[in-house]
């Protein structure tokens, strides 16, 4: 697996609507962009204070990465209150919870619009904003987005590790069919057990406070939390309504029929997918 693609790093003051859609969203490029908060100054005085003050009392669900997933539609495993994963952050404890798009911010409007969306990421398809909290260690499983939206993200509050690859490169990442995941963990590539992975070429970053990072549609990335962190992503709909109907229709498709079968023969499923996307890999 080779991780050394270099990505494109841009200033904020420097990007033009039409400079960014044409060489990035258009040409499905990657990107790190510097400088947002510098343009938003009520969110580059943020502390943790300001989300413990408005936001900590209230409860969120919660996922833990020590529990597998074998589908797209995940379940969250626990709720705990918002106070309990700024704690992470705060004392940069090492944790397997994370909190995964989350609109909690929509709890607090005046927050909420604090962090504004760039000008070259605006327009008429956006979604609405979303919080990621994770503590120290803590892995995001292996994934793609399944509406293949186009995502910026915004970190805080420490550091986090991505790996970016493109979708062409799905089946060297065993690909669970019928599934916009895999069990893998490039973190600790296992090449003895995934030979496929020999053959992939990506990116991988290091997002530090205020840093934020382009995710094109479809691209496969999996995190790691190096610090107790958070991040804040916008997002809008892929450039292409009719990507964006055939896929809703796709993914409604794979995930009704998935759940079926899974409710049916359980285990003798998964095991399926699993066998099915080794054997695509070498293929």
């Amino acid at each position: 697996m080779n991780l050394s693609t270099p990505i494109d790093v841009l200033n904020y003051s420097e990007i033009s609507p039409k400079s960014f859609e044409r060489d990035f969203i258009r040409s499905n490029k990657p990107a790190i962009i510097k400088g947002i908060l510098d343009h938003n100054p009520e969110a580059s005085s943020w502390t943790l204070n300001t989300f413990y003050e408005r936001l900590g009392n209230h409860s969120i669900d919660v996922y833990d990465d020590r529990i597998k997933n074998g589908t797209s539609y995940i379940s969250t495993h626990q709720s705990v209150p918002m106070s309990t994963m700024l704690d992470l952050i705060k004392n940069n404890e090492s944790s397997h919870l994370r909190m995964f798009v989350n609109p909690i911010l929509k709890k607090d409007k005046e927050l909420y619009n604090e962090l504004n969306c760039p000008d070259f990421f605006k327009g008429a398809l956006q979604l609405p904003n979303l919080l990621f909290i994770g503590g120290k260690g803590c892995v995001v499983p292996l994934h793609y987005d399944f509406m293949l939206d186009d995502g910026l993200l915004t970190h805080f509050f420490g550091r986090k590790d991505v790996i970016l690859i493109e979708n062409n490169q799905s089946n060297f990442l065993y690909r669970l069919p019928f599934n916009t995941t895999s069990l893998l963990n490039l973190f600790e590539p296992d090449y003895e057990k995934y030979p496929g992975l020999k053959k992939v070429k990506g990116y991988k970053v290091t997002l530090n406070h205020g840093d934020t990072l382009f995710i094109p549609s479809g691209y496969w990335h999996q995190l790691k939390y190096v610090d107790g962190s958070m991040s804040i992503a916008f997002r809008k709909w892929n450039v292409n309504p009719l990507v964006t109907g055939f896929t809703a229709l796709k993914r409604v498709t794979q995930i009704s029929f998935d759940k079926t079968v899974n409710s049916l023969v359980g285990n003798k499923w998964f095991n399926y997918k699993k066998n099915k996307a080794a054997k695509r890999a070498i293929s």
